[in-house]
């Protein structure tokens, strides 16, 4: 039997709203230090029952902080629910999500946006570049110090 807190969603689009590579002439060295710039925002549409999660990704060599990103990616993920309660807007237009619902949105987008920038890289001399792994607390983390606070 399946619990109460239980929220069923699909993806409903993937999509790439930015990508920009400056490709170095030589191939990058695999275990190169890089800054990662690693944004999410959260939308939701309480009409249509989405959740819409867009990665902001920039890369640039880490002793060049100044410099503009050799790779910028920005997806967009959209999820739909089947319930009507797996989330809110608040009146500021603010999307109120559990830690529960949200988790697992975070992990596929995150996930979908790291292998669209490696396919996107595959054939370059940037193909050694992968996003690092980041845990679901990083992430939300990352997003809540972002915010403006109310």
């Amino acid at each position: 039997m399946m619990s109460d807190n239980t929220r069923h969603f699909r993806i409903l689009s993937i999509r790439v709203l930015r990508f920009h590579q400056e490709e170095p002439e030589e191939p990058i060295p695999a275990g190169a230090d890089f800054a990662v710039n690693i944004k999410f925002t959260l939308e939701g549409n309480k009409d249509d029952n989405v959740i819409r999660i867009i990665f902001d990704v920039d890369i640039q060599k880490s002793d060049e902080a100044t410099s503009l990103p050799f790779i910028s990616i920005v997806t967009a993920i959209v999820f739909k629910f089947k319930e009507d309660d797996a989330f809110t807007i608040n009146e500021k237009g603010k999307v109120i999500i559990t830690a529960a619902v949200l988790n697992p949105l975070v992990s596929l987008a995150y996930s979908t946006t790291r292998g669209i920038l490696f396919a996107k890289a595959g054939s370059s001399n940037l193909a050694s570049l992968i996003l690092p792994p980041m845990s679901i607390t990083e992430l939300k983390n990352q997003f809540l110090s972002s915010e403006p606070s109310d």
